[in-house]
């Protein structure tokens, strides 16, 4: 009787044993289910995460590209703007020489000008001055000469 509920008992526990295993073997099978299942949702994810990495990494690729292609035009142009600049600033100074030389040349024709100007009416004052004298002159002889008559020294008064 021992054995036989040893016995039982030992079928018992094996029973349970068994029924706890394949209970275990069930949980298991349905964790790793579940696991695969999320397994492939994270597969996929990652996936989907990679394909947005690959488009966002091209998109940062083009704008980089793109970004370098604007600098490069900014370049260009602040160059062009420079080399207008200096044309620009070579024309302005060409022009300010021109008017300087100009107004130079006026300068000396004004002074050329006023000296003629000036030795004209220095020429026109001693020549008259000259020619009065000479008046003066030709008066003091003619009044001698119409004087012929008279003295010299009734000549003189008249002179003075």
């Amino acid at each position: 009787e021992e054995r036989e509920a040893w016995q039982r008992h030992k079928q018992q526990l094996e029973e349970g044993q068994e029924a706890a295993m394949s209970a275990v073997r069930s949980l298991h099978a349905a964790q790793v289910e579940a696991f695969e299942a999320q397994e492939d949702q994270l597969q996929q994810r990652i996936a989907s995460l990679t394909d947005a990495l690959a488009a966002r990494d091209a998109e940062l690729a083009e704008l980089n590209e793109a970004l370098e292609e604007l600098e490069a035009e900014k370049r260009r142009d602040l160059s062009e703007a420079q080399a207008e600049s200096a044309r620009e600033k070579g024309r302005l100074q060409h022009c300010h020489r021109q008017r300087v030389r100009q107004l130079e040349g006026r300068y000396e024709r004004e002074q050329q000008a006023l000296r003629s100007f000036v030795l004209s009416s220095a020429k026109s004052m001693l020549s008259h001055a000259n020619v009065e004298k000479a008046l003066k002159r030709v008066d003091v002889w003619s009044d001698s000469e119409d004087d012929s008559s008279a003295s010299e020294d009734e000549a003189r008064p008249a002179r003075a």
